[in-house]
């Protein structure tokens, strides 16, 4: 058929249809547009169900981990808790029996050990607090070397003495 014959055919207006040089420009601009996207990725579906069974993956281990670390902070603090409290239990022990073989070995005097520098017994250091018969209430590093042996007899004993070694 002739371009006619369709004009007549579709009943058309020409003065309503847009200008040819117009219809160019924005066919050519949405060309441009087009090609700025790039290639097409076919493989974009399979792709995007890997990632998607990645993500299921790994938020599945994350949450793995999630649960250990919770159930590992509960054992840290039922083990400091347990750890505190046989820790309170041995050093009451040997400071006992620290004060009663110090007096043994001196024939008088006192001895004591203490927690130094925090509150938490098992961050806290230990001291010797000690008075041998004649002199000042002192630390172990104020004594005499004899006193100073004498002093730290007594605590392997007290140790011992609370914690029997098989093998000394």
């Amino acid at each position: 058929r002739e371009p006619e014959e369709l004009i007549e055919n579709l009943d058309l207006n020409l003065d309503q249809l847009p200008d040819a040089n117009e219809l160019e420009a924005n066919l050519f601009s949405l060309k441009s547009k087009r090609d700025a996207l790039g290639a097409v990725n076919l493989r974009a579906a399979e792709d995007s169900n890997k990632l998607s069974e990645e993500w299921k993956n790994l938020t599945a281990e994350q949450l793995e981990l999630e649960t250990a670390i919770k159930k590992l902070r509960s054992a840290i603090i039922t083990l400091n808790a347990e750890g505190r409290s046989r820790l309170l239990e041995a050093f009451k022990e040997v400071n006992n029996s620290f004060g009663e073989l110090f007096k043994n070995l001196f024939g008088g005097g006192n001895a004591k050990l203490t927690f130094v520098e925090s509150e938490d017994p098992l961050e806290a250091g230990l001291e010797i607090i000690c008075q041998p018969p004649g002199k000042k209430l002192s630390t172990l590093s104020l004594l005499s070397g004899g006193e100073q042996t004498l002093t730290a007899l007594a605590l392997i004993f007290a140790v011992f003495r609370a914690n029997p070694s098989p093998i000394c």
